[in-house]
């Protein structure tokens, strides 16, 4: 039974067409018939077509293709998704397509896409919806595998000749052969921030060289002038009180005291001079003028040899930022291609899945 709604809506009228199928019904005859209603109602309106299955009815159609010069808006029940099986096991049970729907209840969530649309064509191409029985013999179950594997791959190469397609895929594959490289760039960095702090330890080190050596002669000097005279004149101080302190029977004649200071200034000026020589001579060969040229020239030695070790370090991770980079690139690329032809990429997965899955039964 043919039946429709008419929509009034300005110039062009929103319809709807239902129409009545079963697995008898031929897409040729269903356009036929569909072209008819169409040109009865008038082209300028806008069309819904709803396919009514009959009872049983698991046949898929394709009609929308052929109403491309009328105004559809949608065409709703060519496609039958098919979600019990337990019919078709039942009656395949032990058979080899029977193995195949065995699949269905023991394969991951990644698989069971790819099996399920194995089974589907495998109904659908054999035509076993339409019998009665539902069993699926030797000979038909090989035509069958034959025919589903051809059209698979028929529709899979069709898929991947897109050109939007082919671009994903060549960015998947630059992806996949691109080096991973930052752990090893974070390495990098770490030995080149650390080799940047060495370098500035050691420049500061040579700037604060002259001025320590120059520090050293101060104190050396404060040290063998200063301490010794205050060593002495304390110790005079000292003497003179205890021999004054004695009185004067002790003291017979004044002069006694002008030669014992003598001696003990002389005592004093002999160990200043032998100290200082002392610490002249040491300073001389630890902080002399020509140590301390040689110990920069070293330092500038090792200054340029960690500015050549920074150099190559910082070359290196120049490198490793550069693939690391074009790596992020291609994965920025690849993640929005994905997003784009998402729908496409998972219908190509589930076909590839399906096609192993069907090769792995004709080994």
């Amino acid at each position: 039974m043919v039946s429709t709604k008419f929509v009034p809506a300005a110039v062009r009228e929103y319809k709807r067409i239902d129409y009545p199928v079963d697995n008898d019904t031929r897409d040729g005859a269903l356009t036929e018939a569909i072209l008819g209603i169409l040109e009865l109602e008038g082209r300028d309106n806008i069309y819904s077509i709803c396919l009514n299955r009959m009872a049983g009815c698991e046949k898929n159609f394709d009609i929308s293709s052929m109403l491309k010069d009328y105004r559809i808006l949608a065409v709703e029940g060519e496609r039958f998704e098919r979600s019990d099986y337990s019919e078709y096991a039942r009656a395949n049970k032990n058979t080899e397509f029977g193995r195949l729907l065995d699949k269905l209840n023991v394969a991951d969530l990644e698989s069971r896409d790819g099996i399920k649309l194995a089974v589907d064509m495998m109904i659908e191409v054999s035509g076993l919806y339409a019998r009665s029985g539902r069993k699926m013999g030797r000979e038909l179950y090989h035509d069958t595998l034959r025919q589903v594997r051809q059209i698979l791959r028929m529709k899979c190469q069709t898929y991947e000749a897109d050109a939007a397609v082919r671009e994903y895929m060549s960015l998947q594959n630059d992806y996949e052969v691109s080096s991973d490289v930052l752990g090893e760039l974070n390495s990098v960095w770490a030995q080149e921030r650390k080799s940047e702090l060495e370098i500035t330890t050691l420049r500061r080190h040579l700037e604060e060289l002259p001025k320590e050596y120059r520090r050293s002669w101060i104190r050396t000097g404060v040290r063998t002038a200063l301490v010794p005279l205050m060593v002495l004149g304390i110790l005079s101080i000292v003497i003179m009180y205890a021999l004054v302190a004695r009185g004067d029977n002790i003291l017979p004649d004044g002069r006694l005291v002008y030669a014992m200071l003598f001696a003990v200034g002389a005592a004093g000026l002999a160990y200043y001079i032998g100290y200082a020589l002392s610490k002249y001579w040491g300073l001389r060969k630890k902080s002399g003028r020509k140590r301390l040229t040689a110990e920069l020239e070293e330092s500038r030695a090792e200054l340029d040899k960690l500015c050549a070790q920074r150099d190559e370090i910082h070359s290196r991770r120049t490198g490793l930022q550069s693939l690391d980079g074009r790596r992020r690139d291609i994965y920025e690329k690849l993640t929005h291609r994905e997003k784009l032809l998402d729908e496409k990429l998972q219908e190509i997965r589930v076909m590839r899945c399906a096609i192993d899955e069907l090769d792995g039964l004709s080994s």
